[in-house]
């Protein structure tokens, strides 16, 4: 796995910025994983979640609030209240859905899940991050 088109992240403290307006914590893996790619795209890029397969992931969102609409500020403005508790997206596919962190703070260790804003349903993908990254595939 590769990221491309990588964004120079503008202040590392926005993540933080982030956690504190929306009063979650993010694994420190995935804060490294944002730091070192913001807004890059996989490669591969094709990912299956527990139903649905053959999603074609499209890029982490940004943590740069310039960055709109890619930037995970207004994406989950624009979509928490359909999501449910403790979802956080963070990467967006070709069809306006996303990859989400599951930060129920009961677990120890957080999920990834796909949210489709077709059904408003979520899906797990990964038991957790290193999971998720190892599953993308080429066609």
């Amino acid at each position: 796995m590769k990221w491309i088109l990588k964004k120079q992240l503008t202040d590392e403290k926005t993540i933080e910025k982030f956690e504190q307006q929306y009063n979650v914590k993010f694994p420190l893996q995935f804060k490294v994983l944002v730091t070192n790619n913001n807004a890059a795209r996989p490669e591969p890029y094709i990912i299956d979640a527990e139903k649905t397969k053959e999603i074609p992931a499209k890029a982490l969102l940004s943590f740069d609030e310039h960055h709109k609409p890619e930037d995970i500020w207004s994406s989950y403005e624009a979509i928490k209240g359909r999501l449910p508790v403790n979802i956080i997206p963070f990467m967006s596919d070709e069809g306006g859905n996303y990859f989400c962190l599951d930060l129920d703070p009961l677990e120890e260790v957080k999920a990834i899940v796909y949210w489709s804003h077709e059904g408003n349903q979520v899906e797990k993908v990964a038991d957790n991050l290193e999971e998720f990254i190892s599953k993308f595939y080429d066609f």
